[in-house]
Parts: structure tokens; sequence; C-alpha cells
């Protein structure tokens, strides 16, 4: 239902990926990926070892640090998020520019983390307590992003990341949650709903749909408590690419990410 473009789209404009490391496992799993696109033009496949499933030792040891502190939060906080911005460090997920503006790079891991800075204020200012996985360009593991929400517990995951596809036509945002995990408090595709409507609702944007999570590598996959993952848009498409460099738009899917959390935790407490 929602499939007004928040900017109208420049027919004539084109999207260059310029690197990209390992796809987000519910890309891979559902959308098919591909190192180059249909008029998308890869210039530099970036090393899968700057995955999220690959992390320094010296961050792990901070992280194994940190889970110890995260561990007492539950005695203090009702409501717990744990808000997980994608790739990080040397892993900048994908890497596009825009053939209007070639000198403008946008990387995912960038994007990702502003939304999610963005979403943390608006749930604070609601009383929920806030987690980031990372709050800065630090790469994690995807067994870290989950063990943070694990060991708190976490009332809610989410995890943010961005897409490309094989079709350079496809547009929107997109939820991706582990059908096989069950919660007494939300399924986990309850929760993607919820978050995928709202999301779409704020930004304007198309509904691409909700899919299973099939890789069990996946951070999403990893946990214990309801989580999902969010997509803000394909990367391989100009629209959706130009849409996630205006800040007014990422706060917008900030927005909808916080508003749908917020409707999940009414859910929760029926």
């Amino acid at each position: 239902a929602h499939k007004q473009a928040f900017y109208p789209q420049t027919k004539q404009e084109t999207v260059t990926v310029i690197d990209a490391t390992e796809p987000p496992v519910a890309e891979a799993a559902q959308a098919g990926s591909s190192d180059q696109a249909d008029g998308v033009v890869n210039e530099s496949a970036g090393d899968p070892s700057n995955a999220d499933t690959k992390a320094s030792d010296e961050d792990a040891e901070t992280t194994e640090d940190r889970i110890e502190e995260l561990a007492s939060l539950r005695e203090k906080y009702d409501r717990i998020v744990v808000l997980d911005p994608g790739h990080g460090g040397n892993d900048k997920g994908i890497s596009v520019k825009l053939s209007d503006d070639p000198g403008q790079v946008i990387n995912e891991k960038d994007v990702t983390l502003d939304i999610a800075k963005k979403a943390a204020e608006l749930l604070e200012e609601e009383g929920i307590y806030v987690v980031m996985t990372r709050d800065d360009d630090t790469s994690l593991s995807n067994e870290e992003r989950a063990q943070i929400a694990n060991m708190i517990p976490a009332d809610i995951f989410v995890s943010i990341h961005m897409m490309r596809d094989d079709d350079s036509e496809k547009y929107g945002v997109s939820a991706y949650y582990n059908d096989e995990f069950y919660s007494e408090s939300i399924l986990g595709g309850e929760l993607a709903y919820l978050i995928l409507d709202e999301t779409a609702s704020e930004g304007k944007q198309k509904a691409q749909g909700i899919y299973s999570i099939n890789d069990n590598t996946s951070a999403v996959r990893l946990l214990m408590i309801p989580g999902m993952e969010i997509s803000a848009g394909w990367l391989s498409n100009a629209q959706d690419a130009r849409l996630v460099g205006h800040e007014e738009y990422r706060q917008k899917i900030a927005s909808g990410i916080a508003k749908g959390i917020v409707k999940a935790f009414l859910q929760m407490d029926r």
C-alpha cells in the first residue's frame, strides 16, 4: 500500500556499486545477490574476511567485557531493546555512488549507524532503554551481536541493513525474521510485520515483504529473544540509494522502526 516515494526518482539516474562485502544473510537467502547487478557496475568486490562474521581478537575481548556489564541491566529496566547497525569497521557493507553525484559515496555501515542512533533517541523518549551493538565505526561478529541481546536478555532485537539485488528496479523496505523461534511474548513474524508496516508508512516506501532467514550464521537466527532484521532500502536501486543519502529520509525510517517497536511492546503487554 505504501508506494509513494519520499522524493521523485530521476529516470536517467543510475547507481554504481563500488564495494560490496558479503551481503546480509537475509539478502543472500531471499534476494539472490550478485557481484554485478543488471545495469550496476561492481568496481571492487570487498574481502569477505571483513564481513560481520569476522571480528578482530581485540574487538572480541572488548565485547566480552561489555557483555558482563550488560548482564545487570535486566535488574534495572523493564523494557530493553537492542538495536544492531549492520556492518562496521573495515566492513563497509554495500558502498555505492550515484551518477548525478559521483563524488558522494554512500556506505551501508554509515547509513545503518545513523538510523539506529536516531531510532534510539526516539525510543528513549518513550522510556525504553536502548542498547546499541555498536555506536561507532566498530567491527562485530554476528555471534557477538546476538550474544549482547541474549545475555541481557533484551525484550526485542532489531538489526538494520540495506540490500542489493540483480534487479536494479527493486526498491522499498523489507523485513526478515527467524521462523523457527517461538516466544510467548510475540512471534518473530508479528514483530517483523509491525516494524515493516510502520517503517514503510513513515518513509512513504513500498513494503517489499516479510521473509524468513534461512542462514544459521545470521545474528537473528542466533537469538534467544524476539528479533528481526529491517532493510531500509535497496542500494542497487538509484531511488533508494539517493533516499538514504537524505537525513530527513533516514529520520523517517528511524521513526518507523521506533513506532513499530512501541507497538510491539503494547502487544507484548496484553
